[in-house]
């Protein structure tokens, strides 16, 4: 018996509920809890729909109640800094062709073949769902054909049992996700609920906080084979790729900060803009009220004040020298606590040496490397699947190898590469040339240079995987 098996049995003998409503009360929680509401958030602000979109200026009106003038600015300016840190590691981390190690290594063209061609796509948006939300999901299944399949997981339906407190073994899952219908001409959103355990799935329907079984499912295993016969595995078919131990949005770290710089900047924009409209002093005003002499200064450019009259106008300037030093503190503050590369930034310009390469990528490298290692571990929880379906007496071992795209000198590369030679593998210089993307393919081309060389066949088995010695 599980531990959610063992939580379930407890609380139905000691209190008259349901598994309908034990799924309910936690479901509620979670849907209203603030982890869900930081998924959602990083989301809003990786789409630029920042706080500041939901401000607006005021003064004190009539009463002492704050109302909304319609003759001031009230601009918004929203400032992308989440997307450009986002897909900055993304790109960085995943934007080359990864390298795949397999042991055996016969098995490599099979578990290639297995995870499809589109998999480093899909674990870029695995990867951006973790940095965004803090936690990415990967399901695992069979298709109509009965060849194994992946999909992504929307973060914010899925609420995870873990059997342990460190999260890293399932014991359920909750998933709760909104489907559109048809009752008659009348389009509506109905919200569906599924329980996921060892022993299958239970389907529900929610609706104004409570839980109902659902009409179109039946509960009944995880999978079915081509005959339409149910089983399941022996693991939930359910792997997540975290972005840190704590499975913590980046916008946590940073939503202050872009929230101030927002505000500092929207306020700049609307001080200049209503700089033509700034305070008016009037004396012996040759008029009735104060519209028509608003009138005539937009239409005439002009007014008429009797004698010894005047027109004077009181403004506060825009400190901009300030105002610009704040919001590059701001700005600086917003890429360190990132952990991000301000392409932006001086000491990029030109031509920098290695060694000043690597201090400005050292925070990003920091960060990058436990997305890393979640993502070697998501793999190789994957391989069980593979194992699995491909009928393998043993789990294959996989070591995926990001090759990071990071701004480098090409000629001190190259020679470091050359110098290598005969002190580590040949596979090893290849993965750090900067001319190489596929490292399986280069390999082989130099296998094929080989045999036109040497004038006879060589095999893959003839030549160590780390290619033809060096001389």
């Amino acid at each position: 018996m599980t531990y959610m098996e063992e939580l379930l049995a407890a609380i139905r003998a000691g209190a008259p509920m349901t598994t309908a409503q034990i799924v309910s009360t936690e479901l509620e929680a979670w849907l209203h809890g603030p982890k869900r509401a930081a998924m959602l958030a990083g989301q809003r602000y990786y789409e630029a729909h920042n706080n500041i979109l939901d401000c607006h200026r005021t003064v004190i009106g009539k009463d002492g109640v704050p109302e909304r003038p319609r003759n001031m600015a009230d601009n918004h300016l929203c400032h992308a800094f989440l997307p450009e840190l986002v897909d900055q590691k993304i790109q960085y981390l995943l934007g080359k062709p990864y390298s795949l190690q397999c042991q055996p290594e016969r098995l490599t063209e099979q578990v290639c073949e297995a995870l499809g061609e589109d998999f480093q796509k899909l674990l870029a948006r695995l990867a951006r769902d973790a940095v965004n939300k803090g936690i990415g999901w990967l399901y695992v299944y069979y298709d109509e054909d009965g060849s194994l399949a992946l999909k992504r997981m929307e973060p914010e339906e899925m609420l995870p049992l873990w059997a342990d407190r460190d999260h890293t073994r399932l014991d359920g899952m909750i998933r709760c996700y909104p489907v559109e219908c048809y009752e008659g001409r009348t389009k509506r959103i109905r919200e569906k609920v599924e329980l996921w355990t060892q022993t299958g799935v239970e389907y529900f329907e929610r609706y104004h906080g409570t839980l109902t079984p659902d009409p179109d499912h039946a509960p009944g295993p995880m999978m079915t084979d081509a005959a339409g016969k149910g089983w399941n595995w022996e693991r939930l078919p359910f792997l997540p790729l975290k972005y840190n131990d704590l499975e913590q949005p980046l916008l946590c770290r940073i939503q202050s900060l872009v929230d101030e710089y927002d505000r500092v900047a929207t306020g700049d924009s609307n001080t200049l803009q209503d700089q033509p409209n700034s305070i008016l002093v009037v004396r012996n005003y040759d008029g009735t009220d104060l519209g028509e002499f608003r009138r005539n200064l937009v239409a005439y450019r002009a007014v008429k004040v009797s004698d010894a009259g005047g027109l004077e106008a009181l403004t506060t300037p825009l400190d901009v020298e300030a105002s610009n030093r704040h919001l590059e503190r701001i700005r600086r503050d917003i890429y360190a606590f990132g952990r991000g590369v301000d392409t932006r930034n001086e000491r990029l310009a030109g031509s920098p040496s290695g060694v000043a390469l690597k201090h400005e990528y050292a925070q990003l490298d920091l960060d990058c490397n436990a997305l890393e290692q979640g993502v070697r571990s998501l793999v190789q929880g994957l391989m069980w699947f593979v194992g699995v379906t491909l009928g393998l007496a043993e789990t294959p071992r996989v070591r995926l190898v990001c090759n990071r795209d990071i701004l480098i000198s090409e000629e001190a590369a190259i020679a470091m590469c050359q110098e290598s030679q005969g002190i580590v593998s040949r596979r090893t210089v290849l993965e750090n040339h900067p001319w190489v993307e596929e490292v399986q393919e280069e390999m082989q081309r130099l296998r094929e240079e080989q045999t036109e060389e040497t004038g006879q066949p060589v095999s893959a088995a003839a030549v160590p995987p780390d290619g033809p010695a060096a001389t």
